[in-house]
């Protein structure tokens, strides 16, 4: 095994980031806190342009009429849809 620790870098995800994730996203949500974008969300699947910018629109869409927020909620099947 090889480990280094870079000081300034990207978050890594591990093992056990989505139980984290899966615990801490929706604890911040009742504080008004909807974590998204680039590094927001803390999932590499997520981390393109296209999908910060349809985090933004479908947060919105949830706040002006409870839109499903498909992207941050699903990746890997907004994922392997492909360009249309």
């Amino acid at each position: 095994m090889w480990q280094y620790r870079a000081e300034l870098s990207y978050p890594t995800p591990s093992l056990r980031r989505d139980g984290a994730l899966g615990q801490l996203l929706p604890a911040l949500e009742p504080y008004g806190i909807f974590s998204r974008g680039r590094l927001g969300a803390r999932k590499y699947e997520l981390s393109n342009q296209d999908h910060s910018l349809m985090q933004g629109v479908e947060i919105a869409g949830r706040f002006a009429n409870g839109a499903e927020v498909e992207t941050f909620n699903t990746p890997y099947i907004v994922n392997s849809r492909g360009s249309r």
